[in-house]
């Protein structure tokens, strides 16, 4: 099964924050963890935290369910590290001499 090109690679020539997403999923599909880092090693540890808080969120050794803090600051601040932290990714595996950031 062919792997659907990036619309925004295929326009601007850029890797997008998802670029290599597709062959990530297809080298962790076949257990591949350094094929599936070598693709996308941001979107790879956004993989691996999500699963690791929701399985925090929602499973404890005792069956009792774990509840997040919800601060409405600590939530906000969080949003904008997150979105610093795709902007930089985004520009960095962009810049030609930095090896190891953009699809392989």
């Amino acid at each position: 099964m062919p792997l659907l090109p990036c619309p925004f690679h295929a326009m601007t020539g850029l890797y997008c924050p998802l670029c290599g997403g597709q062959r990530l999923v297809l080298a962790l599909a076949h257990g591949d963890l350094a094929g599936a880092w070598a693709q996308n090693p941001l979107l790879l540890l956004g993989l691996g935290l999500g699963v690791g808080l929701l399985t925090f969120r929602w499973i404890s050794p005792l069956g009792i369910t774990v509840r997040m803090p919800r601060a409405p600051a600590a939530r906000h601040t969080l949003s904008w590290v997150a979105v610093a932290v795709v902007v930089a990714f985004t520009v960095l595996r962009n810049i030609p001499g930095i090896p190891g950031l953009g699809p392989v």
